[in-house]
């Protein structure tokens, strides 16, 4: 069963990605958790996004590396608490990856869809 999806447009630079939160470890609930994210062209674009939130004195956790192909994220908790992510590097990914979460809750990737073609 399909329980998130990331599209992208790299002509535009544009990333979209959701989550069913009922799969994710932990209680679904809205403060804490990433409802959507960003896609960033670059870690040196991300950075200067972390220097002008700190100068706006706009709170963030600090950069943290996804491991291997996954990049750098960032993120940002709304006035609500909710969190908006900021990703990058954009663009530099496989043309599929696919991330399921066992019972111990840690990520395994698989560079295969195992969805029937339509």
């Amino acid at each position: 069963m399909v329980r998130g999806a990331v599209l992208t447009d790299e002509h535009e630079r544009f990333l979209l990605g959701l989550r069913h939160r009922e799969v994710i470890p932990g209680q679904p609930e809205f403060p804490g958790f990433d409802l959507f994210s960003f896609g960033v062209a670059s870690v040196e674009a991300m950075h200067n996004l972390i220097h002008h939130f700190d100068e706006l004195g706009i709170t963030h956790e600090p950069l943290f590396d996804r491991g291997p192909g996954g990049g750098v994220q960032l993120d940002v908790p709304d006035p609500d608490g909710t969190i908006i992510r900021l990703l990058s590097p954009f663009g530099e990914h496989p043309p599929f990856m696919g991330v399921e979460f066992p019972a111990d809750g840690s990520p395994t990737f698989y560079d295969t869809p195992r969805l029937p073609n339509a």
